[in-house]
C-alpha cells in the first residue's frame, strides 16, 4: 500500500508527498523557487524523516540481491534504473543544500520503524550495531556500487547497471565525506575490507573505471579521516 509521485516513488503516506515533492524544486531553473526551496529544507529538520524514508524504501525495493561464496554481489531480477538515478540525484541536492543537517540526521537519528519493517535487515548485515540512518545509506550504496547483472538480463540492462555502479559510487563518496565533516573518526574497518575487495574484482573483470572511482573512495577514507592515524595508534600500542 502506498501513494506514488509522478517519478514513481513510492510513499507511505499521502502527506508526505508534499514534503518530497518539494525536493524537486531544489533544481528548478528559476533562482526565486530554488532559494524557496532552500529555505524550506533548512526550516524542516523536523520533517526530515518524511523525505530521508521515501529514499531509502524506494532503493530497498529496487535492490534483490545474492552474494557468491567468492563474494560477487548479484542483481536477482532488474530494477528501474531511472527511478535509481532519480533518488540518486534527489539525494545529492538533500546533501550539498545543506550538508550539515543531512551529516547530522543521518549520524544522530535512529531508522523509522517503516524501514526496519519493510527489508531494512535484508540490507544490513547480522553482526552490525548500529540502526541509523549513515550505516543503512551505506550498506544500500555499496550494494549498488558492486551489484552486477546476470546473463540473461541482456546488454542493455548490463550497461545501465554499469552506469549505475558509477553514480552509486560517487554518492557514496559524497555522503562519506558528508558524514566525516561531522565525525572525522566514524568509518570502520570492515569498509576499507569491502572496498579492496571490491577493487580486487574491478581488477579481475578489468572495469577501469570502477577502479579508478573506488581507489579514489580509498584514498578519501585514508586521508581525509582519522582512519590511518587511528590504526598508527594502535601499531604503536603493541
Amino acid at each position: 500500500t502506498g501513494f506514488k509521485t509522478k517519478n514513481s516513488l513510492k510513499i507511505s503516506r499521502l502527506e508526505d508527498i508534499v514534503d518530497f515533492e518539494l525536493l524537486e524544486y531544489l533544481e528548478n531553473e528559476h533562482p526565486v523557487l530554488r532559494q524557496i526551496a532552500k529555505s524550506w529544507l533548512i526550516d524542516s529538520s523536523e520533517w526530515y524523516q518524511r523525505i530521508m524514508d521515501p529514499l531509502l524504501y524506494n532503493l530497498i525495493e529496487q535492490c534483490s540481491l545474492f552474494t557468491t561464496v567468492s563474494k560477487r554481489v548479484f542483481h536477482t531480477k532488474e530494477y528501474d534504473v531511472k527511478l535509481v538515478f532519480d533518488i540518486f540525484r534527489k539525494t545529492k541536492h538533500l546533501i550539498s543544500n545543506n550538508v550539515t543537517q543531512y551529516a547530522k540526521f543521518v549520524l544522530e537519528s535512529r531508522l523509522s520503524d517503516t524501514l526496519i519493517v519493510q527489508g531494512y535487515n535484508l540490507l544490513v548485515e547480522e553482526k552490525s550495531e548500529t540502526n541509523h540512518y549513515h550505516q543503512l545509506w551505506l550498506n544500500i550504496l555499496l550494494k549498488y556500487l558492486q551489484g552486477m547483472v546476470l546473463p540473461f538480463m541482456g546488454m542493455r540492462f548490463s550497461q545501465d547497471n554499469l552506469l549505475v555502479n558509477t553514480a552509486a559510487c560517487e554518492l557514496l563518496e559524497l555522503h562519506i565525506k558528508t558524514v566525516l565533516s561531522i565525525d572525522p573518526g566514524y568509518l570502520k574497518e570492515d569498509l576499507v575490507e569491502t572496498l579492496i575487495r571490491c577493487y580486487y574484482l574491478f581488477v579481475k573483470d578489468e572495469n577501469a573505471v570502477m577502479q579508478a572511482h573506488t581507489l579514489n573512495l580509498l584514498k578519501v577514507i585514508l586521508f581525509q579521516s582519522g582512519f590511518l592515524e587511528k590504526k598508527q595508534k594502535n601499531l604503536q600500542f603493541f
